[in-house]
């Protein structure tokens, strides 16, 4: 049985085990778009640090 809740002349009932599933969902959903972001960080850093040795790289080859 959930929580009942009195407000003057009403009664509800909140059901704890819809709530936890709310709340596992959001949670869930929170750590997927964390994921994404660090993934696409991840990337980004990987290219720039591609572009920064192919850069280093032609310059080195044009001052021989």
């Amino acid at each position: 049985m959930g929580k009942l809740i009195i407000d003057g002349n009403k009664v509800y009932e909140i059901d704890e085990e819809c709530l936890e599933k709310k709340r596992h969902k959001e949670q869930e959903e929170r750590k997927r778009e964390w994921e994404q972001k660090w993934e696409r960080n991840r990337k980004e850093k990987n290219s720039r640090e591609k572009n920064r040795k192919g850069t280093r790289g032609i310059s080195r080859n044009n001052f021989l």
